[in-house]
């Protein structure tokens, strides 16, 4: 099971993204809450935050070890999953918020490396020099299903929902 602070980490930054809704947050406090004797006060807080500022204050303060570049992976997960499932959800706006994360979080400089070829790639495709939106839209989902197969089997997805229309997030088949 990931911990407390690993899921804050996945929630605080899916929520600025905006790749996370505020409503699953409180969600996973409450089923944290029904799992344990003792659940954690500031678990129970997240709970209970009435908006996005303290909710987001409330989930800082969840304490204990983390692990960054999992959180970073879960919400690649999520990129991946909106932008195979939102016809509105493009890749440029999907590269950028996948860059985005991997810069805030421990995720290795090589996967944010790769996501700025692809990002060069891009731009040629958009200026006509060289290339196809669909080889760089591969490009794209070879990185993340890359990156990806290092989720446990065990992070249960389904629970926790994409803020836009609330698509589920499902994990990458391996």
């Amino acid at each position: 099971m990931e911990s407390d602070r690993t899921m804050s980490a996945y929630f605080t930054l899916g929520i600025l993204t905006g790749l996370v809704s505020e409503e699953s947050a409180r969600q996973w406090a409450l089923e944290v809450i029904a799992e344990q004797v003792e659940p954690p006060f500031e678990v129970i807080e997240v709970s209970l935050a009435k908006n996005r500022r303290i909710l987001l204050e409330r989930l800082a303060e969840i304490r204990g070890k983390g692990d960054s570049s999992q959180a970073g992976r879960f919400l690649l997960n999520a990129i991946e999953s909106k932008f195979k499932n939102e016809q509105s959800y493009g890749l440029r706006a999907a590269l950028g918020q996948a860059m985005s994360i991997t810069k805030a979080t421990d995720l290795p400089e090589s996967v944010y490396h790769g996501l700025d070829c692809v990002d060069d790639y891009l731009f040629q495709v958009e200026d006509c020099c060289y290339g196809t939106e669909h080889e760089a839209i591969l490009q794209f989902l070879e990185i993340l299903n890359a990156e990806g197969r290092n989720i446990p089997s065990y992070f249960n997805f389904s629970q926790f929902y994409l803020s836009s229309n609330f698509v589920s997030v499902q994990p990458i088949d391996s």
